[in-house]
């Protein structure tokens, strides 16, 4: 296995979608922020999934999880929550502003959280993951 000795400035971008929601609201400020006047000081790493190796976390600044509401993805933002303290890094996450909509009304229908079962969902987790988290973005 490959050692790895990160630079001491990697964000960790997770992404839930491969479609025009991670790409706008993700990615591309990722890779824009990166390449700002040479960088704004961080190397962004786009991934379907966290890296929890303590050589990379040790080297980690931030954790951008796009929509983390899967129970798998509470579990394992509980491991990064419990390694916060030995490693520094900040936990982020990245949410529709559907999250905060109390019922589906002028959702389009075409998005399935347009079902109240879905939103009903995504409120159910809500205040398991909020604790864990140390910024939201919408």
């Amino acid at each position: 296995m490959l050692a790895f000795n990160p630079p001491g400035a990697i964000v960790q971008f997770v992404y839930r979608d491969v479609s025009g929601c991670s790409h706008v609201r993700l990615r591309w400020n990722a890779l824009y922020l990166a390449g700002v006047s040479e960088g704004a000081g961080f190397m962004p790493l786009i991934l379907p999934n966290p890296i929890l190796d303590g050589g990379w976390l040790s080297g980690t600044r931030a954790v951008v999880w796009q929509r983390p509401i899967s129970d798998q993805d509470i579990a394992i933002l509980e491991k990064l929550k419990a390694a916060q303290p030995q490693f520094h890094y900040k936990l982020i996450a990245e949410f529709d502003d559907l999250t905060w909509i109390s019922h589906g009304e002028g959702i389009p229908e075409y998005n399935q959280a347009s079902l109240n079962s879905k939103l009903e969902d995504l409120h159910k987790q809500m205040p398991k993951l909020l604790p864990l988290l140390d910024e939201v973005i919408v």
